[in-house]
């Protein structure tokens, strides 16, 4: 009888274990919209401050034509009398400080602008609309009338030899240091750039305040 042939099964080697490239990938990728992430963020902080300043210096243009024709109805018949002076002095102090923060809503500034107009009687707001109006139209006649004549810089210089003039010299005998302004000149650069890093209430303000303080003081 014959011997009846034995198979034995093959013999396999374990796998090793290896990262492949998909493992690195995936982390470079992760770290790629990390960053991408973080610099959006930034981005949108940074157009959102620029928005909300632009958006601000809007919303109190009307308060700064308000203050500005509230002064110069000084003298008329629409003046400001004691007793609004006492009942607007407390709004306008309200907008100098909204208008000095930085966390200012628009809104805000709005609503007091409109609660200011509320407490003015509509003669006196008519009376500033017209002198807004007026200042406007003048605006336009002198800048339509400097477009018509145009002077330029050499006719000016060659009328007035103190700019310069034909010879070509420093203007007004201004002794010549280099090329820089006067020492005086560089004083007031100086100083206007050191008030300018201040945060103040527009001027309009300040001057409506002002007057309406000596109304009731007085």
């Amino acid at each position: 009888m014959p011997a009846t042939p034995t198979f034995s099964p093959p013999t396999t080697k374990p796998l090793a274990r290896t990262r492949g490239p998909a493992g690195g990938s995936r982390q470079t990728l992760w770290l790629v919209a990390l960053i991408a992430a973080a610099g959006l963020t930034i981005w949108a902080r940074t157009a959102g401050a620029a928005t909300s300043l632009a958006t601000t210096t809007t919303a109190l243009a009307p308060g700064l034509q308000l203050a500005t024709g509230t002064v110069q109805l000084e003298g008329t018949e629409q003046a400001v009398d004691s007793a609004s002076a006492a009942k607007l002095l407390p709004l306008w102090q309200l907008l100098e400080q909204l208008s000095t923060s930085s966390t200012t809503a628009p809104e805000e500034i709005t609503a007091v602008v409109e609660e200011i107009q509320l407490n003015m009687t509509p003669a006196q707001i008519t009376a500033i609309e017209a002198m807004s109006t007026d200042k406007k139209q003048a605006n336009a006649s002198s800048a339509a009338s400097a477009t018509a004549s145009p002077k330029s810089n050499t006719q000016a210089a060659a009328a007035d030899p103190g700019l310069g003039g034909i010879a070509g010299g420093p203007p007004g005998g201004m002794p010549m240091d280099g090329g820089g302004p006067p020492g005086n000149m560089r004083t007031s650069s100086s100083s206007a750039t050191t008030s300018s890093g201040a945060s103040e209430a527009p001027a309009e303000i300040q001057q409506v305040i002002r007057l309406l303080e000596t109304k009731l003081q007085g």
